[in-house]
C-alpha cells in the first residue's frame, strides 16, 4: 500500500490550550495509518464535487451570495477549499479576474492539488491552514467574504470558529455556507437510510473495536436551528436560513464518506482512519440502492456596521415576535 501522504496541517497560535493541542496532534498521528495516495484522494474529491447533486448545491449557495451583493473585484476567503472546484466557481460566477479568492485548506496534499488544477494566471491562492483560526492563515485585509461549501460541520469548535471569521470581516461583510442536516432529513425515509448505513458502520466498530467505541458523532445531531443559533451568537446578523433537498448518486455518497477528514467526523476518533473509511464503505454499499436524498442548510449573514445598532435591535425584535428566530438554547 502507498505510503502515508495526506496528514492534517494545523496552523496553532500562541495559548493554544494543551488539551486541543493534544487532541489535533492525535488527529495527526491517527491519518498517518490512511491507505491511500494522492492521486486516489483527488479523485474521490473531484467525483463527489462533480456530481450533479453536489455540484448543483454548491452553485446554489453562489445564487445566494450574489443575492447578497456579492461582486466583481472583492477578495473572498473559500474555507476548507479542497481541491479548488468551488474557488474557480466563485471566480466564474462572480468575482471575475479583477476579484480575488484566497483558499484555506488543511491538507498540504490538497492544497497542491489545487495550485496544479487552476490555470496560471487566474487570481485564486491556496493556503495550507486551519479554517477554525482563519487570521492566522489570511493576515490581508479587507477580506469582503468568508464562504465554505459543506465543511462547517468537520470544524472542531464551530462558535469559535465564527467568532474568529466575525472578527476577520469587515463591518458588513459576508458570511455564506452550506452544510449537509443528518438530524430531521427528509424525505423520512432518506433519514433512515442515513442512520442505517451510520449506525451499520459504528456496529462494525463496536465489534472490531471494541475498547474504543464512542458514542455518534455530534456532527450527525445538527440541526438547521443549531447552526443558526452558532452565527447569531457570533454577532452575525440579518441571517437568512434555506433547506433544499439534493440528490447523491452512491458513487458520490461512498466518495463522501472517503474524502480525508469525513469518516473521522462520522466514526470514533480513536479507530485508525483507514478502519473508519472501510467500515463506512462497508455499511453504506450494503444499505444505499443506487441514490440518496441530503438535505443541506443554507446560511447566509453579515456582519453589523456601527451605524446600524439600532436597527439590528429593532430587526432581531421584530424577527423574533414574527418567529424566524431559532429557541432560545446555547449552542454546546
Amino acid at each position: 500500500m502507498p505510503g502515508p501522504s495526506l496528514l492534517k496541517t494545523f496552523v496553532r497560535g500562541k495559548g493554544e490550550d494543551p488539551k486541543k493541542q493534544e487532541r489535533r496532534e492525535n488527529m495527526e498521528t491517527s491519518l498517518t495509518n490512511i491507505c491511500w495516495n494522492e492521486s486516489e484522494a483527488a479523485n474521490l474529491y473531484d467525483c463527489l464535487a462533480q456530481d450533479p447533486g453536489y455540484w448543483n448545491s454548491n452553485r446554489h449557495l453562489v445564487s445566494l451570495l450574489k443575492e447578497r451583493g456579492l461582486h466583481s473585484g472583492q477578495t473572498v476567503v473559500d474555507a476548507g477549499s479542497g481541491t479548488g472546484v468551488n474557488s474557480l466557481l466563485l471566480i466564474k460566477e462572480i468575482l471575475g479576474t479583477k476579484g480575488r479568492v484566497i483558499g484555506v485548506d488543511y491538507s498540504e496534499s490538497m492544497v497542491r492539488l489545487a495550485q496544479e488544477k487552476v490555470s496560471n494566471g487566474l487570481p485564486i491562492e491556496f493556503r495550507v491552514g486551519d479554517a477554525n483560526r482563519i487570521s492566522t492563515v489570511v493576515e490581508e485585509d479587507p477580506v469582503h467574504a468568508i464562504v465554505s461549501f459543506n465543511l462547517v460541520h468537520l470544524l472542531e469548535d464551530l462558535l469559535g470558529a465564527m467568532r474568529g471569521w466575525y472578527e476577520k470581516l469587515p463591518d458588513g461583510g459576508t458570511l455564506g455556507f452550506s452544510s449537509t442536516v443528518y438530524e430531521g432529513a427528509i424525505p423520512r425515509e432518506a433519514r433512515r437510510v442515513y442512520w442505517k448505513a451510520i449506525l451499520g458502520a459504528h456496529r462494525l466498530a463496536k465489534d472490531r473495536f471494541p475498547e474504543t467505541m464512542g458514542t455518534l458523532k455530534k456532527m450527525l445531531k445538527h440541526t438547521p436551528d443549531y447552526y443558526f443559533r452558532i452565527v447569531q451568537k457570533a454577532g452575525f446578523i440579518d441571517i437568512r436560513m434555506e433547506e433544499k433537498v439534493f440528490t447523491l448518486s452512491k458513487e458520490a455518497v461512498l466518495a463522501f464518506v472517503q474524502v480525508p477528514g469525513m469518516a473521522d467526523s462520522m466514526m470514533p476518533a480513536d479507530i485508525p482512519a483507514c478502519a473508519q473509511r472501510e467500515m463506512l464503505v462497508q455499511s453504506i454499499e450494503e444499505t444505499v440502492a443506487e441514490a440518496l436524498p441530503r438535505k443541506t442548510v443554507f446560511i447566509t449573514a453579515r456582519k453589523k456596521e456601527a451605524r446600524h445598532d439600532a436597527w439590528d435591535l429593532t430587526a432581531r425584535a421584530g424577527a423574533s415576535n414574527a418567529g424566524h428566530l431559532a429557541p432560545s438554547v446555547e449552542p454546546r
